[in-house]
């Protein structure tokens, strides 16, 4: 390989974590969606729910015009909702089964917790998850998980409780002396919740039931967790009509860091879905009766972090639903799924509509399925072995058994192409000063040899868009969320298994950064002193790009030299055996002594025969 072509080389691979870089930070993302006018950022943050409210909305949570009073159609103006003055004492409830307790208020008929029993908030509450399991608190704002925003049914209307069938919990409340409003809550057996709507004219009149949002719970980023490579809070929906799930983190991002306070913007598609996430969980509220529930747009709230990582600190959407004309004695029911946990693509894909597509690999589109295909395989592995890292060494061993014949055949041209060197060196002599007629002689002398300076490097580069997937699965996997290994607490974090001045020292890096050492020593080459030293600068450059990254990234990686280490000393031991069953050396001293001639198998050369005049000579002495 020439020096240009080497450089090209080193420079693209070297450009894959700067592209990332620049693609996650400045890169405007693409909206297909034409702005509305954004209005006046409205403050929904932290405001805890008092435990006495009155019934009427406060006033900074008026709604706004497109959400006005709800109307009789045969009146001569709109009849304004008049809310009571009398104070309501809040009542909480729950309902739980064995992963999941969810906190509801009658204040909104809204969802003010939820509770994971299978995820510890901290490392150190894993061995006894119930102490202190993840709690996502979404009571403290003015709005919390799906309340409305209409007169007469706002997160501070009181509404009446009672029991359902298969201990559901009902709310229901008098909207209008002529409208009726139930919401009905059901949890199934594992983090999806199912909430059923009324709406009930009881009236003679016709009645319009007006334009309302409703709200996720805000999500904000996790306590002793890292935020390294995010950010991590954002925001997703499934458009109508649209191809695929639009990820809004790029803007949510940009446009955070450009405004002091809350940033709000709507979207004016129409949704079958949206959510809300951080690192590890979300939030997806599903719209299933589309012809009475019809979700016109999307409105983007969120706040930039405060310090260190943390780019974007607050993140709390809205989903606008159309007005709806009831017909006096009509019950109008609407179906929503309410999905709150992990980001786990197994538990995703059983909701369907490809809602496991909002979890974001931060890939290139041609890597996603291959990051999916790494993440089914963790996951399959995973259930045979029971241990993570276990599982990453074992798919490492079958990426590597899938590369063997290609990895094989690089290894394998990489040594004929040692043993032209002295060949391909003299040609390099030969035309030093004709780089246009060197170029015609090497390209001639590799297709004469049948070899491809390329065909070395070729198993590296191929095996990249493998490792950049891993990195996007790894980087996201609630599975490896405080999963151990050895000396390893936490695979989907760096090691720090101690800190010096404040520095981590983390073993993998460096291990991984030895072994590519040791493979490049291993490794028949025909560069010179120069391309040499470049080539010595790649595991010091990997090193540093790497030092930081999760811990079952860098296992992947160290075990994969390992096993490159391993096939590169039993190469070599094959042919001494080979060479030595024929006799011979496993490389003719004669190869590269000027003769130009394609070699074919330059093992396989015969010795030179000894010359006549060298026997005549030992005649005439006898």
């Amino acid at each position: 390989m020439n020096k240009k072509e080497l450089a090209t080389v080193v420079l693209l691979i070297l450009l894959i974590p700067v592209w990332l870089f620049i693609d996650s930070r400045f890169i405007k993302p693409r909206v297909t969606d034409v702005p509305a006018p954004s209005p006046e950022p409205v403050d929904v943050s932290e405001s805890p729910t008092p435990s006495t409210v009155p019934s009427a909305p406060k006033e900074s949570e008026e709604p706004s015009a497109a959400a006005a009073a709800v109307v009789q159609s045969g009146a001569e103006s709109p009849q304004e909702l008049v809310p009571s003055e009398e104070a309501v004492m809040e009542q909480v409830l729950h309902l739980s089964n064995e992963v999941l307790t969810i906190k509801l208020s009658n204040l909104g008929a809204s969802v003010l917790e939820a509770t994971l029993h299978a995820y510890p908030a901290t490392l150190e509450d894993k061995e006894d998850v119930a102490l202190n399991p993840v709690v996502m608190d979404f009571s403290r704002v003015k709005q919390p998980a799906l309340s409305y925003d209409m007169p007469g049914a706002n997160a501070g209307s009181a509404f009446t409780v009672s029991e359902g069938a298969d201990g559901s919990i009902v709310f229901s409340r008098r909207v209008l002396p002529e409208l009726s409003f139930e919401r009905e809550f059901s949890l199934g057996e594992e983090y999806e919740i199912t909430v059923m709507e009324r709406w009930i004219n009881q009236g003679e009149a016709d009645i319009l039931i007006p334009k309302m949002n409703v709200f996720l719970g805000p999500m904000y980023p996790q306590e002793n967790i890292s935020q390294k490579f995010g950010p991590f809070i954002g925001i997703d929906a499934r458009h109508t009509g649209g191809v695929g799930v639009k990820h809004y983190v790029k803007q949510l991002r940009k446009e955070t860091g450009r405004v002091s306070g809350m940033y709000e913007h709507v979207v004016n598609q129409p949704l079958d879905w949206f959510s809300v996430k951080n690192k590890f969980f979300t939030q997806v509220l599903t719209f299933r009766s589309t012809d009475w529930l019809a979700a016109e747009s999307l409105t983007l709230r969120a706040r930039k972090g405060e310090e260190g990582d943390v780019a974007i600190g607050f993140a709390q959407p809205s989903a606008s639903i159309r007005g709806v004309e009831l017909i006096p004695g009509q019950v109008m029911e609407r179906d929503l799924s309410f999905y709150v946990g992990p980001i786990s693509m197994d538990n995703l894909q059983k909701l369907g509509n490809n809602q496991h597509d909002l979890i974001d690999f931060r890939l290139f589109r041609i890597f996603v399925p291959l990051g999916k295909g790494m993440m089914w395989g963790l996951n399959r592995l995973h259930s045979l072995t029971g241990n993570w890292g276990v599982s990453i060494i074992l798919l490492t061993f079958v990426v590597r058994m899938l590369f063997w014949p290609l990895t094989q055949k690089g290894a394998e041209n990489m040594k004929k192409m040692s043993e032209l060197s002295p060949q391909m060196k003299e040609l390099r002599e030969k035309h030093k000063n004709n780089p246009q007629k060197l170029n015609q002689e090497m390209s001639a002398f590799y297709k004469q040899n049948k070899v491809n300076p390329m065909a070395g490097c070729l198993p590296m580069v191929v095996q990249i868009p493998v490792f950049i997937s891993l990195y996007g699965v790894l980087r996201v996997a609630v599975e490896l969320r405080f999963a151990e290994f050895l000396w390893i607490t936490d695979l989907s974090e760096q090691e720090a298994l101690f800190f010096i001045a404040g520095f981590p020292v983390n073993i993998l890096p460096l291990t991984m950064g030895a072994t590519m050492v040791l493979q490049q020593k291993l490794t028949p080459s025909n560069m010179d002193p120069q391309q040499k030293k470049i080539m010595m600068m790649m595991p010091i450059v990997f090193l540093f790009i790497c030092y930081s990254m999760p811990a079952g990234l860098l296992l992947y990686w160290t075990t994969s030299n390992l096993i490159s280490i391993y096939q590169t000393t039993h190469t070599r031991k094959r042919d001494a055996k080979k060479a030595a069953a024929n006799g011979g050396p496993a490389v003719s001293p004669t190869v590269g002594k000027g003769n130009m001639k394609p070699v074919s198998n330059p093992k396989s050369i015969p010795s030179k025969p000894t010359s006549s005049k060298k026997n005549s000579n030992s005649k005439k002495k006898k």
